[in-house]
Protein backbone atom coordinates (compact mmCIF):
# COMPACT_ATOMS: atom_id res chain seq x y z
CA UNK A 1 0.00 0.00 0.00
CA UNK A 2 2.77 2.39 0.99
CA UNK A 3 4.77 1.44 -2.09
CA UNK A 4 1.75 2.17 -4.31
CA UNK A 5 1.23 5.53 -2.60
CA UNK A 6 4.92 6.46 -3.04
CA UNK A 7 4.81 5.52 -6.72
CA UNK A 8 1.74 7.70 -7.26
CA UNK A 9 3.34 10.60 -5.39
CA UNK A 10 6.50 10.28 -7.49
CA UNK A 11 4.44 10.22 -10.68
CA UNK A 12 2.53 13.35 -9.62
CA UNK A 13 5.81 15.06 -8.71
CA UNK A 14 7.33 14.25 -12.10
CA UNK A 15 4.22 15.43 -13.93
CA UNK A 16 4.21 18.63 -11.89
CA UNK A 17 7.89 19.21 -12.61
CA UNK A 18 7.39 18.64 -16.34
CA UNK A 19 4.45 21.06 -16.34
CA UNK A 20 6.47 23.65 -14.45
CA UNK A 21 9.39 23.37 -16.88
CA UNK A 22 6.94 23.58 -19.76
CA UNK A 23 5.49 26.81 -18.38
CA UNK A 24 8.99 28.25 -17.92
CA UNK A 25 9.93 27.30 -21.50
CA UNK A 26 6.68 28.75 -22.85
CA UNK A 27 7.22 31.99 -20.90
CA UNK A 28 10.81 32.33 -22.13
CA UNK A 29 9.70 31.72 -25.72
CA UNK A 30 6.90 34.30 -25.45
CA UNK A 31 9.25 36.77 -23.78
CA UNK A 32 11.82 36.60 -26.58
CA UNK A 33 9.46 36.12 -29.54
CA UNK A 34 8.58 38.92 -31.94
CA UNK A 35 5.70 40.98 -30.62
CA UNK A 36 2.33 41.68 -32.26
CA UNK A 37 3.01 45.33 -33.09
CA UNK A 38 2.40 45.92 -36.82
CA UNK A 39 3.25 49.64 -36.86
CA UNK A 40 5.57 51.77 -34.70
CA UNK A 41 3.95 52.85 -31.45
CA UNK A 42 4.72 55.98 -29.45
CA UNK A 43 3.96 55.84 -25.73
CA UNK A 44 4.87 57.95 -22.72
CA UNK A 45 5.98 56.60 -19.34
CA UNK A 46 5.15 59.08 -16.60
CA UNK A 47 7.42 59.81 -13.65
CA UNK A 48 7.04 57.10 -10.97
CA UNK A 49 4.59 55.14 -13.16
CA UNK A 50 4.23 51.56 -11.91
CA UNK A 51 5.23 48.54 -13.95
CA UNK A 52 1.65 47.25 -13.94
CA UNK A 53 0.38 50.48 -15.43
CA UNK A 54 3.04 50.44 -18.16
CA UNK A 55 2.24 46.80 -18.97
CA UNK A 56 -1.48 47.56 -19.22
CA UNK A 57 -0.75 50.53 -21.48
CA UNK A 58 1.41 48.38 -23.76
CA UNK A 59 -1.24 45.65 -23.90
CA UNK A 60 -4.03 48.14 -24.70
CA UNK A 61 -1.88 49.59 -27.48
CA UNK A 62 -1.20 46.16 -28.97
CA UNK A 63 2.54 46.10 -28.24
CA UNK A 64 2.36 43.01 -26.01
CA UNK A 65 -0.17 40.22 -25.75
CA UNK A 66 0.11 39.33 -22.05
CA UNK A 67 0.68 42.08 -19.46
CA UNK A 68 0.94 39.50 -16.62
CA UNK A 69 3.79 37.70 -18.34
CA UNK A 70 5.39 41.08 -19.00
CA UNK A 71 5.33 41.90 -15.27
CA UNK A 72 6.62 38.47 -14.25
CA UNK A 73 9.42 38.61 -16.83
CA UNK A 74 10.43 42.09 -15.67
CA UNK A 75 10.67 40.93 -12.05
CA UNK A 76 12.43 37.67 -12.96
CA UNK A 77 15.06 39.50 -15.02
CA UNK A 78 15.49 42.30 -12.45
CA UNK A 79 14.16 45.00 -14.76
CA UNK A 80 11.08 45.89 -12.77
CA UNK A 81 12.62 48.75 -10.78
CA UNK A 82 14.70 50.43 -13.48
CA UNK A 83 11.95 51.84 -15.69
CA UNK A 84 12.79 55.37 -16.81
CA UNK A 85 10.17 57.96 -17.58
CA UNK A 86 10.12 59.49 -21.02
CA UNK A 87 8.65 59.20 -24.47
CA UNK A 88 9.29 55.99 -26.38
CA UNK A 89 8.82 54.75 -29.90
CA UNK A 90 8.34 50.98 -29.89
CA UNK A 91 9.46 49.45 -33.20
CA UNK A 92 7.42 46.96 -35.24
CA UNK A 93 7.63 43.39 -33.92
CA UNK A 94 9.52 44.35 -30.74
CA UNK A 95 9.58 41.48 -28.26
CA UNK A 96 8.86 41.89 -24.54
CA UNK A 97 12.61 41.52 -24.02
CA UNK A 98 13.28 44.35 -26.48
CA UNK A 99 10.65 46.59 -24.89
CA UNK A 100 11.93 46.04 -21.35
CA UNK A 101 15.49 46.82 -22.44
CA UNK A 102 14.24 50.02 -24.06
CA UNK A 103 12.25 51.08 -20.99
CA UNK A 104 15.28 50.56 -18.77
CA UNK A 105 17.53 52.53 -21.11
CA UNK A 106 15.41 55.69 -21.29
CA UNK A 107 13.19 57.55 -23.73
CA UNK A 108 14.27 57.31 -27.36
CA UNK A 109 12.09 60.06 -28.84
CA UNK A 110 14.15 63.23 -29.13
CA UNK A 111 12.86 66.71 -29.85
CA UNK A 112 14.96 69.76 -30.64
CA UNK A 113 15.01 73.48 -30.06
CA UNK A 114 17.18 75.90 -32.02
CA UNK A 115 18.75 78.96 -30.38
CA UNK A 116 19.62 81.30 -33.28
CA UNK A 117 22.64 83.60 -33.34
CA UNK A 118 21.89 86.99 -31.86
CA UNK A 119 18.96 85.98 -29.65
CA UNK A 120 18.70 87.63 -26.26
CA UNK A 121 18.36 85.63 -23.06
CA UNK A 122 14.77 86.84 -22.78
CA UNK A 123 13.94 85.42 -26.22
CA UNK A 124 15.45 82.05 -25.29
CA UNK A 125 13.51 81.90 -22.03
CA UNK A 126 10.28 82.83 -23.80
CA UNK A 127 10.85 80.07 -26.34
CA UNK A 128 11.44 77.48 -23.60
CA UNK A 129 8.36 78.64 -21.68
CA UNK A 130 6.34 78.21 -24.87
CA UNK A 131 7.29 74.54 -25.26
CA UNK A 132 4.59 72.59 -23.42
CA UNK A 133 6.64 69.38 -23.58
CA UNK A 134 9.08 70.87 -21.05
CA UNK A 135 8.59 71.09 -17.31
CA UNK A 136 9.75 73.33 -14.46
CA UNK A 137 10.40 77.04 -14.29
CA UNK A 138 13.36 79.31 -15.01
CA UNK A 139 13.83 81.32 -11.84
CA UNK A 140 16.18 84.05 -13.10
CA UNK A 141 16.90 85.54 -16.51
CA UNK A 142 20.36 84.32 -17.59
CA UNK A 143 23.08 86.90 -18.22
CA UNK A 144 23.24 88.18 -21.77
CA UNK A 145 25.76 86.28 -23.87
CA UNK A 146 25.79 83.28 -21.51
CA UNK A 147 23.66 81.00 -23.73
CA UNK A 148 25.31 79.32 -26.70
CA UNK A 149 23.40 79.50 -30.00
CA UNK A 150 22.96 75.91 -31.21
CA UNK A 151 20.47 73.08 -31.58
CA UNK A 152 19.61 71.21 -28.37
CA UNK A 153 17.96 67.79 -28.19
CA UNK A 154 15.54 67.11 -25.37
CA UNK A 155 12.87 64.65 -24.31
CA UNK A 156 9.32 65.29 -23.19
CA UNK A 157 9.29 66.23 -19.53
CA UNK A 158 12.85 67.61 -19.44
CA UNK A 159 13.41 70.55 -17.11
CA UNK A 160 13.65 74.06 -18.59
CA UNK A 161 16.26 75.17 -16.06
CA UNK A 162 18.37 72.10 -16.92
CA UNK A 163 18.27 73.13 -20.59
CA UNK A 164 19.44 76.62 -19.64
CA UNK A 165 22.36 75.07 -17.74
CA UNK A 166 23.27 73.02 -20.81
CA UNK A 167 23.29 76.17 -22.93
CA UNK A 168 25.48 77.93 -20.37
CA UNK A 169 27.89 75.00 -20.18
CA UNK A 170 28.14 74.95 -23.98
CA UNK A 171 28.86 78.68 -24.04
CA UNK A 172 31.49 78.30 -21.28
CA UNK A 173 33.19 75.61 -23.36
CA UNK A 174 33.15 77.78 -26.50
CA UNK A 175 34.55 80.81 -24.65
CA UNK A 176 37.26 78.72 -22.94
CA UNK A 177 38.39 77.31 -26.29
CA UNK A 178 38.42 80.78 -27.90
CA UNK A 179 40.35 82.22 -24.94
CA UNK A 180 42.96 79.47 -25.11
CA UNK A 181 43.56 80.10 -28.82
CA UNK A 182 43.41 83.93 -28.75
CA UNK A 183 46.09 86.06 -30.37
CA UNK A 184 48.68 87.15 -27.77
CA UNK A 185 48.48 90.85 -28.64
CA UNK A 186 44.74 91.28 -28.01
CA UNK A 187 43.95 93.85 -25.28
CA UNK A 188 41.83 91.39 -23.30
CA UNK A 189 42.37 90.48 -19.66
CA UNK A 190 39.70 87.81 -19.04
CA UNK A 191 37.40 85.44 -20.95
CA UNK A 192 34.55 87.75 -19.99
CA UNK A 193 36.27 90.56 -21.90
CA UNK A 194 36.43 88.28 -24.93
CA UNK A 195 32.71 87.48 -24.61
CA UNK A 196 31.88 91.19 -24.31
CA UNK A 197 33.93 91.97 -27.41
CA UNK A 198 32.20 89.20 -29.35
CA UNK A 199 28.79 90.55 -28.30
CA UNK A 200 29.73 94.06 -29.46
CA UNK A 201 30.94 92.74 -32.82
CA UNK A 202 27.76 90.75 -33.24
Amino acid sequence: MMRHFAANALTILIIGLVMFLGIILWGKTEYEAAGPLAAPLRIEVEKSEALGSVGAKLAESGAISDPRLFRVAARYTGQDSGLKFGEYEIPVGASMKDILALLNKGGNVLRQIIVPEGWTSWQVVEMLNGREELSGEIADLPAEGSLAPAGYDFQRGDDRAALIRRMQAEQDSIVAAAWASRAPNLPLRTPEDLLTLASIVE
